[in-house]
Formats: structure tokens, C-alpha cells, sequence
């Protein structure tokens, strides 16, 4: 099969199999952040701006929120209501389109990474991966967010060398649409930028790289602009930053083990919050989160390298997207017996995608460019991990990397196994070690999730 014929077939599966769930889905019931995320776009097409206000804030004396979220989403969304009305199939339809491309762009990058054999089983299994499907049918930032990144990584990657600069222009613009949709990777660039300085040491590569990043920042600063002249206070993209930092920053060891914030803690800090006419600002929250956050880490060291470690399980923890949004009624009224088995395929993949993934990055070549720019991804996710709070759902940036190391694994399956029958050998010995060490610990983290999570999900079956 030619590969131009490969891609159109990889493509319409990707599509095929996104589309039968936005279709099978027909009764939407938003849920926390989606709930901001239409309401924004909502009052972008009514003339008043864009506003951010959460299910869970509603109830309590909370000024008007204007950049509690990124404004990218709601800007989609809102492209999106002013061609086919509030629609939400509209929406996952498109959000579907993206996704099926998303999977080719992940081929197109695998091959800038490895080699084309790679690149496609990876794709293919990024094309059928549960969490990868089932956000194309999630009102969430992560569809449009993928798309834009990937696309931003690819033409990033061909810039690096012998790439136009009307690529490299286009890898800035995009990394700066990519943070206006989720501000979490606002920084990886100033990360990249470092390593080269400090690590590659050419001139010109140093250049693309800077001109990138000066480039996605000019892209965020209109929107920071408009943040200082509305709130009167310097918030490059989002001002919920604050909040998430202080998620486990202020919690004891039970409630960062069951991997939830403590609501007295929330108490705390919107009491603290309030101004002298009872309001809580989202600005004046943002800040006496930070202050809250930074005494407990002071206070608290060794609880801060608990969560810390905890946080890195969480990353990388059993996906629970699907279970959670059932929780809360986003799928509607749904038999029980048809939620049990869509369970089993939205939540067990991962148990042998995250070790296979594991495996391949410990067999793979690691001195290429792209690859060490991909290393640094996880390593920027990891850190922000464990300094602050991550859902597992954050780390759908690292998915289809996951799923091209889950590839190498499967096509180098015959060096690993002999390895395993020759640990006499010193090299064979320690590939197999690592592997088994980095499982071994994710695994723990599996195991002390099913134990505190298992016992709430079977109550709400």
C-alpha cells in the first residue's frame, strides 16, 4: 500500500470511529469547566465579551470572572455557534475533524522522530485510542488543543534545520494559538530555548528557536493586554494559574493520597479573597492562592515532596475521564449495562499502553534533535506535576508520544524478549531493569488508585 493511500484510510478510520460516538451520543449535559467554556462563547457572540464562570462558582458572591480561563476555546466555540447556532454536535463534529487529523499529524511528526514504520502503527494506535475518541466527543479544550500543538511541533521540528522561515513563523503563531487555548504549555518553549542555549550551541538553531518564542509571545500579548486594561493587574493568559498551584499546595497527606483538595482549605482562601463589599475577585483569589500555596510548601516540605510524587502517579494514573463525566451526567441517561462496557474500553488501554511505552523509550535512540525536544515535553509535564496539581486528562499532549514508543516496543519485541533471556549480558541486563523500575512505580500509583477509587465508582454504578 502506497503511503499517500495509507494516510487517506488512516484518516477515515480516525474519523469513523469519532463520529459514530459524537453520534450515538445524543443526550449532552455539560459539566464543570464546559459549563464556562460555552458560557464564554456565548457572550463573545452577544457583544459582552469574554467571561469565565465555573458550574461550582454560581452559588457564592464572585464578581464576574473575565480570564478564569484560557479564551481560545470559548473563541472556537463561539466560530463554531455563529455558523450553526448553539449547537453541540456541531461542535464534537468538528472537534472530530480535528481529532482524525490530529492522528495524521502524529503520523507526520512520528516520522521526523523515527521512521515511517514507526510512525504509522503509532498512529493507528493513537487513531483507536479510548481517550483519544472520546475528547472529540468532550466539550474540553483537549481536541483543539492537540491539533494546535502537534501542527505547531511538526512545522517547530522542520524548522529546526533546513525549514523556511515562514515555518518557523508559522511554529510561533501556533504555539501561541496553542497556549491561548490551555496556558499549561506557555512555558515549554522558554524550556526548549534553555536547552539549546545551553546544550546544542549552534547559532542557528539558537535563532529559529528564539524567533519561535519571541513569536508565540507576541501571539498571547494582545489578550494580555486586554487582561491588564479589564482587571487592572498583569495575567499573560489566565488568571485560574493561581488556583491550580494551590489545588495541593494546602492539603494533608490523606487528602493528597485520595488526590483531592481539601474544601476548608477552598474556605480558606475565598475568606481571604473577599473584598470589603463581600465579592471575591478572581484576581485578588489568584493571588491569596499563591500566598497560600507558597507558606504551605514552606511549612510543609516533606508533604510538598509527598504530593510531589503522588502528583507523578497522577500523570500518568488509569484514565478516569470517562468515569468521571459519567459521575456527573455529562453522557445523560445511559443504561447501565452499555456504560460498563464502554467503561472497559475507555478505562484499561492504558494498563499495557503506558508500560509498552516505557519499554520503547528505553530501546529507542535518543540523541536526535526532535527526540531531545520530546524528552523535554515530559520532563516540563513531570516538573509542573510535581510543583503544582496535574489531571491525568493533562497529559493528553504526551499521548501520541506515548503511543510512538508504545510502537517501538511492539516492532522491536524480539530484541526486548531476547534481552530478557540474556541478563547475563551487562547492556541487556540494565535496559531490562529500568523497564521494570519505571513500571514497577507507575504501577504502585495504579494500585493506590483502584484502592480509593474503586469503592466510589461501584456506589455510582
Amino acid at each position: 500500500m502506497s503511503r499517500h493511500r495509507a494516510i487517506i484510510w488512516l484518516f477515515i478510520a480516525s474519523l469513523a470511529v469519532r463520529l459514530f460516538l459524537v453520534l450515538i451520543h445524543t443526550d449532552v449535559k455539560l459539566v464543570d469547566e464546559m459549563n464556562g467554556y460555552d458560557y464564554g462563547a456565548r457572550t463573545l457572540l452577544q457583544g459582552k465579551g469574554l467571561y469565565s464562570v465555573e458550574v461550582d462558582l454560581q452559588d457564592k458572591r464572585y464578581r464576574p470572572f473575565r480570564a478564569f480561563l484560557p479564551p481560545g476555546y470559548s473563541v472556537f466555540l463561539a466560530g463554531i455557534y455563529g455558523v450553526f447556532g448553539h449547537s453541540y454536535f456541531a461542535s464534537r463534529v468538528v472537534q472530530s475533524l480535528l481529532g482524525a487529523l490530529s492522528v495524521i499529524l502524529a503520523y507526520l511528526v512520528g516520522v521526523r522522530m523515527f521512521d515511517k514504520k514507526v510512525a504509522l502503527l503509532g498512529a493507528w494506535i493513537l487513531a483507536f485510542y479510548p481517550q483519544s475518541v472520546q475528547f472529540a466527543d468532550l466539550l474540553q479544550t483537549e481536541t483543539l488543543f492537540l491539533f494546535l500543538f502537534l501542527l505547531a511541533m511538526l512545522c517547530f521540528m522542520k524548522s529546526l534545520y533546513n525549514g523556511s522561515w515562514r515555518v518557523v513563523v508559522a511554529a510561533g503563531v501556533l504555539f501561541g494559538a496553542t497556549a491561548l487555548v490551555r496556558s499549561i504549555i506557555m512555558f515549554f518553549m522558554l524550556l526548549v530555548l534553555a536547552y539549546v542555549v545551553a546544550f546544542v550551541r549552534r547559532r542557528a538553531i539558537t535563532g529559529r528557536v528564539l524567533v519561535v518564542t519571541l513569536l508565540m509571545f507576541a501571539v498571547i500579548s494582545p489578550w494580555t493586554i486586554r487582561n491588564y486594561l479589564v482587571l487592572d493587574a498583569f495575567v499573560p493568559i489566565n488568571s485560574k494559574v493561581g488556583w491550580d498551584f494551590f489545588q495541593h499546595n494546602h492539603s494533608g497527606f490523606s487528602y493528597i493520597m485520595h488526590n483531592i483538595s481539601d474544601a476548608p482549605g477552598e474556605d480558606e482562601a475565598d475568606r481571604l479573597a473577599m473584598d470589603s463589599e463581600g465579592y471575591i475577585d478572581e484576581i485578588r483569589l489568584s493571588r491569596v492562592c499563591q500566598s497560600l500555596a507558597f507558606r504551605w510548601i514552606k511549612e510543609h516540605p516533606f508533604l510538598f515532596v509527598v504530593k510531589g510524587i503522588r502528583q507523578q502517579w497522577n500523570l500518568f494514573s488509569l484514565e478516569r475521564t470517562f468515569f468521571v463525566n459519567m459521575r456527573r451526567g455529562y453522557y445523560g441517561d445511559v443504561p447501565k449495562w452499555l456504560m460498563l462496557i464502554a467503561g472497559s474500553y475507555m478505562g484499561l488501554p492504558f494498563i499495557l499502553l503506558l508500560p509498552l511505552a516505557i519499554i520503547g523509550f528505553v530501546y529507542t535512540d535518543r540523541r536526535g534533535l526532535a527526540m531531545r525536544i520530546v524528552l523535554l515535553l515530559f520532563g516540563y509535564f513531570m516538573l509542573l506535576a510535581f510543583a503544582a496539581y496535574i489531571l491525568y486528562r493533562q497529559r493528553y499532549p504526551l499521548l501520541p508520544f506515548l503511543c510512538l514508543f508504545a510502537a517501538v516496543a511492539i516492532l522491536r519485541r524480539k530484541e526486548v524478549l531476547a534481552d530478557i533471556k540474556n541478563l547475563g549480558d551487562k547492556s541487556a541486563k540494565k535496559r531490562i531493569v529500568i523497564c521494570a523500575s519505571l513500571i514497577t512505580f507507575y504501577a504502585i500509583g495504579w494500585l493506590i488508585d483502584i484502592g480509593l477509587s474503586v469503592p466510589a465508582l461501584l456506589g455510582s454504578v
